[in-house]
């Protein structure tokens, strides 16, 4: 009587099973017509990331955390050092170049670098871009306070970003 009765469950248990594979198999035939009819995004629509080049200011973001962007943090970074990174950049890996960088050479003595050579290092590193992506974005240069500074750099800054803001808009 119990060999019966555990036949019986074990009868039970397989017919469940079964009608749900016949219920999984549905669901997958029906999801894979919806993806042969094109209601699904395929690779080609995945758009590429953006790519965020900046001084230390974004060095602690973890970019396994960061959906759709890379960011790349240069240490004491200046804008040769950025251009010099997207040189390498492969081109149209990205679907926008994002610029953050420029605050270290603001702060540098104005007989080695002037505002002049600081907007056309710039722009230099604009056109560098440009050549890897058609969408380069420029951010603003970030104020700081920098005690040790002979000269006022939160001016440098603010005409950097004039200058910035210039080259953008041409």
């Amino acid at each position: 009587d119990k060999l019966a009765k555990d036949l019986s469950t074990t009868r039970a248990d397989t017919d469940t099973a079964k009608a749900e594979n016949i219920q999984l198999r549905e669901q997958i035939l029906s999801l894979r017509a919806e993806l042969m009819a094109g209601k699904w995004p395929n690779q080609e629509s995945v758009t590429k990331p953006v790519l965020v080049v900046s001084s230390s200011v974004l060095r602690d973001i973890d970019n396994d955390k960061v959906k759709d962007a890379h960011i790349h943090s240069i240490s004491g970074g200046k804008i040769s050092d950025a251009a010099a990174y997207i040189r390498d950049v492969p081109y149209d890996k990205y679907s926008a170049i994002t610029l953050l960088i420029g605050g270290n050479d603001c702060d540098c003595d104005e007989s080695t670098c002037s505002v002049e050579d600081i907007a056309s290092r710039y722009k230099a590193l604009i056109d560098t871009a440009k050549v890897k992506c058609s969408d380069v974005r420029v951010a603003s240069i970030l104020p700081r306070f920098c005690p040790n500074s002979s000269e006022n750099v939160t001016d440098r800054i603010n005409t950097i970003n004039a200058e910035l803001q210039v080259m953008c808009e041409e």
